[in-house]
């Protein structure tokens, strides 16, 4: 299992807005990546002793590169996270949804490892 290490001297605690943290319940809702004692996770067997896959910040960049698909398909607009209306809120937690999904992907394709030579062959997961 990986340990992130953290600088100790990193003291920075981002707070969200009411309609941040929505969508952060909403996005992480969807993910099914919540604490264990709410809903079932998918996360049970690698993620047990925290229960939660992405963090909070995580969430927020995926929600961030939502609002720039949103912004940049016709008509163009400048929505942020506190702006974009009510009638987009599904489009834009699916688009955080799949930038999720693409970025756990890329780190589970990045984990696996295959090698062969001369009929001998090695496969680390």
């Amino acid at each position: 299992m990986p340990t992130i290490l953290q600088n100790l001297t990193d003291s920075y605690q981002p707070t969200y807005t009411d309609r941040e943290r929505h969508l952060l319940h909403d996005l992480r809702t969807m993910l099914k990546d919540l604490p264990m004692d709410t809903m079932r996770s998918l996360n049970t067997l690698i993620e047990h002793h925290r229960g939660e896959r992405w963090s909070d910040a995580q969430l927020i960049v995926y929600l961030h590169l939502a609002v720039g698909d949103l912004n940049a398909s016709p008509p163009h607009t400048i929505y942020d996270l506190e702006t974009v209306p009510d009638h987009l809120h599904t489009t834009l937690v699916i688009g955080a949804f799949i930038f999720s999904l693409i970025s756990e992907a890329t780190l589970q394709v990045g984990e696996t490892f295959s090698y062969s030579d001369n009929g001998i062959s090695l496969n680390i997961n």
